[in-house]
């Protein structure tokens, strides 16, 4: 696996890590409201550089870009549904999307992805959709809804009297909400077979652990530049060598999430993809919690107080872990509202 990234994936990737350096400061993440997660303002010119989908084959993108923004959204716990967003608009890409929908989405619409796990919707004799969503990781903000019913890929307009949301107040900065169907009509129905959401979830990991790596690496940033400065027994606390250890473990750890993000991104047209993706979200899940963890402890008594930032990534890691989960509860509450 060539790990070298070309010219455009260079320049791509420090275009999103300058617009997320001025447009997503801590002190703007903790005015997002809580009850939809989401800055618009920060999402509008994300769009208006093409973000969402500058891994679209159309655009002469591939997985592997949608992954490496990934990464630069998650160091700056950018408050953007982006996981969702690209997940939605590479499974809508290969589909027969109406036209003027589709010019939404390209223009900065957002769609969620609703998994099989949380999903009970079915389709009445009025061929109308009918049933809950328990979670879907967007549904506050969301214009529409992609999910597997049955055998068949659905889309969704949320935006009618048909469709009510929970939404899910979390400490993550997540836009998380229940959506429920009451009689809503598709935008598009299209039979595609259980590979299709296969592939989707999959997909979805990918961008999951992406995001999780990158926090978890601003997390340790944060770690290091504390311990150079705090000081004990006259000295830094960075030059103990216990210290040292577990800041080059934790670094470790993230590297190897990491590669196995990239080796997940390049398996996207393999039959590989479910299985890579799976192990990367685990993995990286892990080290990236432990990583946000052992930095908060490093800064001792202040670790603990929300006004630091470190306490805005050990969050939003432990929030998307949960999103990530096939064992979720119901909106997330018995975790992400601790």
């Amino acid at each position: 696996m060539d790990l070298e990234l070309a010219d455009y994936q260079e320049l791509m990737s420090k275009s999103v890590r300058d617009l997320l350096a001025n447009e997503s400061s801590s002190e703007r993440i903790r005015a997002v409201d809580p009850a939809t997660g989401h800055d618009a303002g920060l999402w509008a010119r994300f769009a208006e550089m093409g973000g969402p989908s500058l891994s679209l084959a159309g655009n002469g993108g591939s997985f592997t870009d949608a992954v490496l923004v990934g990464f630069e959204v998650g160091r700056r716990v950018g408050a953007v549904p982006y996981p969702e967003a690209v997940t939605c608009l590479r499974a809508l890409e290969s589909l027969d999307v109406p036209a003027e929908h589709w010019h939404s989405l390209m223009s900065g619409a957002i769609a969620t992805y609703c998994p099989a796990d949380a999903t009970a919707v079915e389709f009445g004799a009025d061929g109308l959709m009918h049933g809950p969503v328990a979670s879907a990781a967007a549904g506050a903000v969301a214009r529409y809804a992609l999910m597997a019913v049955g055998s068949d890929a659905v889309m969704v307009d949320l935006d009618q009297p048909a469709v009510a949301r929970l939404a899910s107040p979390n400490l993550g900065h997540l836009p998380i909400a229940g959506l429920a169907f009451d009689g809503a009509a598709p935008i598009l129905r299209v039979p595609v077979g259980p590979a299709w959401a296969a592939r989707v979830e999959a997909e979805r990991w990918v961008l999951y652990a992406a995001v999780m790596v990158g926090a978890g690496r601003t997390a340790l940033e944060l770690a290091v530049s504390h311990v150079k400065e705090r000081r004990q027994f006259d000295r830094p606390i960075g030059t103990f060598q216990t210290i040292q250890h577990r800041l080059a473990d934790r670094a470790t750890e993230l590297d190897a999430g990491e590669l196995l993000v990239l080796r997940a991104a390049s398996w996207a047209d393999g039959s590989e993809l479910r299985r890579y993706a799976a192990s990367a979200v685990m993995i990286t899940g892990r080290a990236a919690e432990l990583a946000a963890k052992e930095s908060l402890q490093f800064f001792g008594g202040y670790g603990f107080t929300l006004e630091y930032d470190i306490h805005l990534f050990l969050r939003y890691i432990k929030a998307v872990g949960v999103l990530a989960r096939s064992d979720r509860p119901a909106l997330g509450e018995a975790v992400l509202s601790r």
